[in-house]
C-alpha cells in the first residue's frame, strides 16, 4: 500500500539528485589546464611596470596587463573586421 503525506494524498517516490559524473580527462581539459598554467607564468614573470606614451597621455601599468589589453584589442579588431567578410 502507498504511503500517504498529511494531505492525504499519496507520496511519490523521489529519486536522490542525478547521478555523480566521474571526472573524465580529455584533450580539451589538458589544453584548457596548460593555457591556465602558461596565463600563470606570463603574468608572474611579467609583473615589472612599464611607461606607455601615446600622444599627450602617460601611463604606468604592469607589463602583463598591457599585453593582455593589446591582445584584447588585436582580438576585438579582428572579430569585428571578419564579421563584414
Amino acid at each position: 500500500m502507498p504511503r500517504t503525506g498529511d494531505d492525504g494524498g499519496v507520496a511519490k517516490q523521489t529519486r536522490s539528485a542525478a547521478p555523480r559524473r566521474s571526472f573524465q580527462v580529455t584533450p580539451r581539459r589538458v589544453l584548457a589546464a596548460v593555457l591556465v598554467l602558461l596565463a600563470a607564468l606570463f603574468v608572474l614573470q611579467n609583473r615589472k611596470s612599464t611607461s606607455i606614451d601615446l600622444f599627450w597621455i602617460s601611463l604606468q601599468a604592469p607589463l602583463w596587463l598591457v599585453l593582455v589589453v593589446i591582445f584584447a584589442v588585436g582580438w576585438v579588431a579582428g572579430f569585428l573586421f571578419a564579421r563584414g567578410r
